[in-house]
């Protein structure tokens, strides 16, 4: 083996890892390459001077990683780097809203709606005049029962069932309430 000959293979070494990055070969090109330096940098001391040698082995040490390096770094601005890489940025949606029409709320969170189908877990409900499907976090709902959303993520659309208003009224908590008897003094019983 010469001097030329090592650095010849050092090379084809460095550009088969390098089309590792490129190429989908589940590692067998690159760790080929890999492979192809060290046996390179074996041989040179058996077949070269020592000082070659170290020359073989400092050049796979520094030249390998630099070049590697510099190659990915140039690869974007290459003829084939144009046309692989996509240079239009896309700007996330936030990951409540349906479409990008403005149409749908942004989040439906806290609306309300009836169960259209029976929920164990998931189903279908009527929200704002339009069919969800819809999970719970684990509890059966039965058809038709008022729900609100807890939760909206994407697609996903967790409700629960909807809290019942509680009357405040005051009258209705006092005609709830026995009233004592009229014709015992005090609501007591007569044992006479």
């Amino acid at each position: 083996m010469t001097l030329w000959a090592a650095f010849a293979l050092i090379a084809i070494g460095i550009l088969a890892v390098y089309l590792e990055f490129f190429v989908p070969a589940f590692g067998v090109i690159g760790i080929g390459g890999i492979l192809m330096i060290i046996a390179t940098v074996f041989f040179a001391y058996r077949d070269l001077p020592d000082l070659q040698a170290t020359i073989i082995l400092l050049t796979a040490l520094f030249v390998t990683p630099t070049a590697i390096i510099f190659l990915l770094r140039r690869f974007p601005k290459s003829f084939l780097g144009r046309r692989l890489i996509l240079r239009t940025q896309l700007t996330p949606e936030p990951p409540s809203q349906r479409d990008g029409t403005g149409s749908e709320p942004t989040t439906l969170v806290g609306m309300r709606g009836t169960t259209l189908t029976p929920l164990h877990p998931s189903g279908l409900a009527l929200i704002a005049g339009s069919r969800y499907s819809v999970v719970t976090n684990g509890e059966y709902l039965e058809q038709a029962t008022p729900v609100v959303i807890t939760q909206h993520f994407g697609s996903r659309i967790v409700v629960r069932r909807a809290p019942t208003d509680v009357d405040t009224n005051t009258d209705s908590n006092t005609a709830n309430r026995k009233e004592p008897n009229a014709s015992t003094p005090e609501g007591g019983s007569h044992d006479d």
